[in-house]
Formats: structure tokens, sequence, C-alpha cells
């Protein structure tokens, strides 16, 4: 009996893993195609998945430690993706901002010419 058990226990360990990588890539897709409010969608299911695992002790087996190196792996890919578009979207306010300043001043010396 504790075979068929621990034989469960390790799919549904195996099944919670692949599904977090996999979230982690569909993040990651998402995140690099510019689509932010898709990715905090899956975002939120990561972290319902991650709460989960945490409660049933995945981290603790065997099966998650060999998985650890690639799961970090895409964690640390994901949150350089979001700090780059974090930076991209900075300097594109900022642009934004000059922009408008540089149309406030122009835009009333062209309007007394």
């Amino acid at each position: 009996m504790d075979q068929v058990e621990d034989r469960a226990t390790l799919e549904g360990t195996e099944e919670s893993l692949d599904e977090l990588e996999a979230l982690l890539r569909r993040q990651l897709d998402l995140v690099r195609r510019g689509r932010l409010a898709y990715a905090e969608t899956v975002a939120k299911d990561t972290d319902a998945l991650v709460l989960r695992m945490a409660d049933q002790g995945i981290a603790e087996t065997t099966a998650f430690r060999q998985r650890r190196p690639r799961l970090e792996t895409l964690y640390r890919s994901l949150t350089l993706a979001l700090a780059t578009t974090r930076d991209d979207v900075h300097r594109h306010l900022e642009l934004t901002r000059r922009g408008r300043k540089t149309i406030a001043t122009y835009g009333g010396i062209l309007t007394r010419i």
C-alpha cells in the first residue's frame, strides 16, 4: 500500500512541477511579447500553484531538488525580462514627458507667430 501511495505522491509531485515549469515558460513568453496583462493573470495562477505545492511539502522532495536548477533559470529569465520591460516603459514615459514639455514650450511660441 505504501508503494502505491508513494507512486501517487510522486506522480502528483511531477504533475505539479510540470505545471509550474509550464506556467513560468508561459509567463516568460508573454512578457517577452509585451502581453503584460496576460502575464499577470498567469502569475496569479503560478502563485496559487506555488502555495499549494508549499502546503504539500513538494520543496522537500527529490523531484523538486532535481528540477530546482531549471526552475531557478526560468525564474531568473522571467525576472530579467520583467526588469527589461520595466526599463523600456520607464524610458518611453520619460520620452513622452519630454515631448509634452517641448510641445508646451514651442506651442506657446508658435501661436504668437
